[in-house]
């Protein structure tokens, strides 16, 4: 029998008793069976005492308790958290409502990620009168949100829609709790970043499994309370978020960017008539304090000339339109849902599926042209054929392949081109199942192709089934010249074009889903992860013996690297191996991959001194390659953006069972830290991932259970039969 965590769900209430009773009600109209309800009153000067005697009355199982003197916030819910024996804890206010489901999923989830510190929802927005005003959301995020990536996260703040949280006990316990001291208002945000800082990573799901009361401010109070929220807040960044950050060596400046625009959003306050000149001046000071600016400063200044009206007009008009825009899209998501739910039905209904449907693969690359595209094109063309099933490869330049299945693309991927394309899919029976391999920059026309773009979306109008295999999003914002902000608006629609022809996306990492989901504007439309097993066969156990003992003298160590040598890990690297080889003398670093011999050189250039403890055997077979990859020790592999499912250089060193020292970055998947398969240095601290390795090099017996869990790792995520298997059962 499957074991039912207990649940204690905490409703701390002050001055709030006529709204409390529908908070009880909706704890105890859980689905989840093992639940307990707790409910402090924080010596409410009101009513609420006598409320909570008649609902003790009707609500026996119900723990009632009245604290003696007003404790405040957090003390109250530091007391309520301390008292039940449950598992978990779900702090919910006395005006606030839980649905139905709220405990039964959000404990799953708990359960599903032991590491998980807490567990938080999307949420309705409800005014005084419990009417719903619209949907609280979070960008997207992926379900489990390891410690270290949740801990920069809140750098800008809570990455929660509302406070109505489930927080596991033993991570409370850890934390000691709310933290004591005048942090009002942002108590929780204070408390999530404390847990992340002990290592506690987050879930979330997508669901709204909860009702969060906004209340008017038609008083203007809570422009009179900006003074308390702006010192809690530099309390916050001060004794909680720059000590945590310090500790992991991470860069300041990034908090202090998000304290200059928390300064400037508060300006909204200053031109409060609960504010006296001396509070106003206190307040402009303590906001200076916060994070001063050119920004903050063109605030105050268009304060004084009158002018904070018509922005705050400005900011509530685009609010409103941006609730308008989630609306229409979350009906049309409902929309669509229905529809695929409907068609899915009907299809289940007839039985229709083709045994002899052909995988018609598109891609811009194969063997024998390089490149990594090229090589998993190959991989999951022979792999299918191999099952069974019909495939033929679409490819501008197929070069001299003699895979026959492989056919030319006549004029490119342009219109010529996919007019011909065209006249060839016509030969084959429809519908036609279409697999894209996508890489903006792999279609030609500087990455902007957007003729290829419309095809796809144009016979997807046809009938035919488009699915994309996504290896790269697009282009980021601010990485470039004007000419390349360009290209990555052009990006973005096409990534419009291709949702609303596609009927699945496959992604190369988890990370691709959030950078690509919000332009699918409303669409309902399945993302999956299908991970890219290497390309490099595994050569025999012992088949690398002989050759380390060619490339080291007894006694040395080899330290690996398997790459490209691309403009973003080449500086990264350099400034990783000079130090490394520099300090030890017996380390030999084996460069592998194409342009290993230009990089030799350019280390060698740096430093003559190291030319022996340099080697770079150039262009290998993959046999070889497996062989080299298998005598190292070590292998660095480091990444600007971190560690991912879609570095195959990494992927192949996992496939050989390597110890392997990388970095964690923006795009590193959550699964890469809860595993023992890799050291992980966050990716701007090169002196920690050298110091990491030669401690690496020093202890056999950590070497051995990084080369265990990277071949489990694999196994588990990555093995070629796993993907095959996804792609075929998707059919």
């Amino acid at each position: 029998m499957t074991r039912v965590p207990s649940v204690a769900i905490c409703i701390g209430c002050f001055n709030q008793g006529h709204y409390l009773e529908g908070a009880i009600q909706s704890a105890l109209s859980q689905t989840y069976s093992n639940v307990e309800v707790w409910v402090s009153d924080d010596c409410s000067t009101d009513d609420t005492p006598r409320e909570i005697s008649i609902l003790s009355k009707t609500y026996t199982s119900v723990k009632f308790f009245r604290q003696k003197v007003n404790l405040g916030i957090a003390g109250n819910y530091s007391w309520l958290f301390a008292q039940p024996t449950t598992e978990l804890i779900v702090r919910l206010d006395s005006d606030d409502r839980l649905e139905p489901e709220y405990v039964r999923v959000l404990s799953s989830l708990m359960a599903k990620y032991p590491t998980a510190g807490f567990s938080h929802c999307h949420s309705n927005e409800i005014d005084a009168d419990g009417a719903k005003k619209r949907v609280l959301r979070i960008r997207p995020r992926p379900e489990y949100v390891a410690a270290d990536w949740a801990l920069r996260d809140s750098g800008s703040g809570m990455r929660v829609a509302a406070n109505i949280i489930m927080y596991r006990a033993a991570a409370l316990r850890q934390a000691n709790y709310f933290a004591p001291g005048p942090r009002y208002y942002f108590e929780d945000w204070d408390l999530l970043v404390r847990l992340s800082d002990l290592g506690w990573g987050n879930v979330y799901s997508p669901g709204v499994l909860a009702n969060y009361r906004v209340w008017s401010d038609a008083n203007g109070f809570r422009a009179g309370r900006k003074m308390t929220e702006v010192n809690a807040t530099i309390q916050v960044y001060q004794q909680t978020l720059t000590p945590a950050f310090q500790r992991r060596n991470w860069d300041i400046e990034t908090l202090m960017t998000y304290r200059r625009r928390k300064a400037i959003r508060f300006t909204d306050a200053l031109d409060s008539p609960l504010f006296t000149n001396t509070d106003r001046s206190d307040y402009q000071r303590a906001l200076i304090q916060l994070g001063d600016s050119p920004g903050l400063r063109c605030r105050i200044l268009l304060f004084r000339l009158g002018a904070l009206p018509l922005i705050r007009l400005t900011r509530r008009l685009i609010l409103s339109m941006k609730d308008a825009v989630k609306n229409v899209l979350d009906k049309r998501r409902e929309s669509f849902t229905a529809r695929a739910e409907s068609q899915a039905a009907s299809e289940r209904s007839l039985n229709v599926k083709s045994s002899s449907e052909t995988w018609h693969i598109i891609t811009p690359e194969y063997p024998p042209t390089c490149g990594g595209v090229a090589d998993y094109s190959k991989h999951v063309a022979c792999g299918l054929r191999s099952k069974g099933d019909e495939v033929v490869v679409w490819c501008p330049t197929p070069g001299s392949s003699r895979d026959v299945w492989v056919r030319p693309i006549s004029g490119g991927m342009g219109p010529r081109g996919l007019k011909d394309l065209d006249a060839k899919l016509e030969k084959f029976p429809r519908p036609h199942r279409l697999l894209v391999q996508w890489v903006p920059h792999g279609y030609g026309y500087r990455s902007l192709n957007v003729p290829f773009c419309l095809w796809l979306w144009w016979r997807a109008r046809r009938g035919d089934r488009i699915e994309i295999m996504l290896h790269e999003a697009f282009l980021r914002f601010g990485e470039g010249g004007w000419k390349q902000d360009l290209a990555a608006v052009v990006h973005r629609a096409m990534t419009i074009v291709l949702l609303r022809a596609a009927t699945r996306i496959w992604m190369s990492t988890p990370a691709w889903e959030r950078q690509w989901k919000p332009y699918a504007m409303g669409r309902s439309i399945p993302f999956s992860w299908l991970p890219i097993p290497t390309t490099i066969p595994v050569c025999r156990a012992d088949s690398h013996v002989h050759l380390r003992a060619r490339l080291v003298r007894p006694g040395n160590k080899l330290v690996g690297h398997f790459g490209t040598y691309g403009k973003n890990v080449a500086p990264m690297l350099e400034r990783i191996a000079l130090p490394l080889l520099a300090s030890r003398r017996d380390v030999v670093l084996l460069l592998m991959g194409r342009s290993s011999k230009e990089f030799r050189e350019r280390l060698i250039a740096r430093d003559p001194s190291i030319a022996t403890q340099v080697l770079a055997p150039g262009y290998m077979e993959h046999a070889a390659i497996s062989q080299h990859i298998s005598a190292c020790d070590v292998l660095i592999q480091p990444f600007v953006d971190g560690a991912n499912a879609r570095r195959t250089s990494l992927v192949a060193a996992l496939a050989h069972g390597a110890a392997v020292v990388t970095t964690i970055g923006r795009m590193t998947e959550p699964f890469w830290q809860a595993t023992n398969a890799i050291v992980a240095v966050p990716c701007d601290n090169e002196a920690l991932f050298v110091d990491r390795v030669k401690g690496l090099l020093g202890d056999l017996d950590e070497t051995d259970q990084l080369r265990t869990g990277s071949r489990r790792l694999y196994e588990e995520f990555f093995d070629a039969e796993r993907s095959l298997r996804m792609l075929r059962e998707a059919s």
